[in-house]
């Protein structure tokens, strides 16, 4: 699968931005890092990615959430195809729109190494996220 990871709102990259990369990657799965700028060169196609990623480390409603995914990968893509399938990483859990609209598939107290950690492991027993064999 093709992954395209946006940097983290309102912030740096940082050690979750990477460690989000690197299980896709080491999982067999092709993945794209945002970039701090965009040059004025033709932009990507946001179809030519199964997935697009955002981290939101911060408390904001769900349905927030989702608009501020679609700000952040604004930058990034000329066209987005809205139904195209996300998943955002937040303070709170990890959302998608794969599922019925919005939905938490995974639950933690906080967005750190250890949360996202356990949420791979997860994603490795349910082969989720993971290229298949």
């Amino acid at each position: 699968m093709r992954y395209f990871i946006a940097e983290p709102a309102g912030q740096v990259k940082n050690d979750l931005f990477f460690e989000v990369a690197n299980f896709l990657w080491d999982s067999g799965n092709e993945v794209s890092l945002g970039k701090n700028i965009i040059c004025n060169c033709q932009k990507m196609q946001h179809a030519d990615y199964d997935y697009t990623i955002s981290l939101v480390p911060n408390d904001e409603a769900v349905e927030s959430l989702f608009n501020t995914h679609y700000k952040i990968i604004s930058k990034y893509f000329d066209k987005i195809d809205s139904d195209g399938p996300m998943l955002i990483l937040a303070n709170t859990g990890i959302y998608t729109n794969a599922l019925p609209y919005p939905h938490k598939i995974y639950n933690f107290e906080k967005l750190d190494t250890q949360a996202l950690a356990s949420f791979f492991d997860w994603c490795k027993r349910f082969n989720l996220f993971v290229k298949k064999k």
